[in-house]
């Protein structure tokens, strides 16, 4: 067994999950109570993330599986490839996201609150 693996590994292969999920859902109380006093770069762009974080979930597969395609898959890349995949999976997802968002996403729920409005006025 590599000593640098999870696989074999009985703590990790049962309990190591579990205990991850649960101290991620025991910082939710924190997250929830968090503010910021000012806004800067790096929390607009924070938060345009948590905004596309759905968009991101949606094309996630999408973006993998055409960049697989280009480049003939993981087997067929060299160092400096997987680096240049990575970076245009992480780019084109991005974009693709902002882009679901602003044009489908957004009007939807814009016109869900506009809807949500008439019925209950």
């Amino acid at each position: 067994m590599n000593r640098y693996t999870l696989y074999g590994n009985f703590f990790a292969e049962t309990f190591l999950f579990s205990i991850m999920s649960f101290s991620c859902a025991l910082l939710l109380p924190l997250f929830d109570q968090w503010t910021i006093s000012n806004e800067n770069a790096v929390t607009q762009g924070i938060h345009s993330l948590a905004l596309w974080s759905y968009s991101l979930y949606l094309v996630n597969l999408l973006v993998v599986a055409v960049i697989n395609h280009l480049t003939g898959g993981p087997e067929a890349l060299t160092s400096y490839s997987i680096v240049f995949s990575w970076s245009g999976y992480f780019i084109a997802s991005i974009l693709i996201s902002a882009l679901n968002y602003r044009y489908f996403e957004k009007p939807f729920m814009d016109l869900r609150e506009k809807k949500r409005k008439l019925l209950t006025s």
